[in-house]
């Protein structure tokens, strides 16, 4: 976990190298770092009871910043302005596959 951050826009983000930042930032009942690692321990102890929603929000996020890590290519999309189509296509997709193997990670 690196300190810092790219810019103050974000809960949880990648460098694309392994690198990854979490937010000390309450948004309502959400902490990234917070719900990030109560996630963790809440999957490593099955005794404990069903992750909460944030809890499960900031899991699914850090899946999404892994496929990030696995994606090639990604330096030049990241360099492109956030609204441009490609980038967002990008983000989508990646969403996307995030979303659609999210089961099989929790599992694992």
């Amino acid at each position: 976990m690196l300190e810092g951050g790219p810019a103050d826009d974000f809960y949880m983000t990648t460098n694309g190298k392994g690198g990854f930042w979490f937010r000390e930032i309450a948004h309502g009942t959400f902490n990234s770092r917070r719900d990030l690692f109560g996630a963790l321990a809440k999957c490593a102890d099955k005794q404990r009871p069903v992750m909460t929603r944030d809890e499960e929000y900031a899991l699914e996020s850090l899946w999404h910043e892994i496929w990030h890590n696995r994606q090639t290519g990604m330096d030049a999309v990241v360099a492109l302005p956030s609204a441009h189509p490609v980038r967002r296509f990008a983000e989508t997709l990646n969403q996307a596959v995030a979303r659609l193997t999210y089961a099989r990670f929790v599992e694992r």
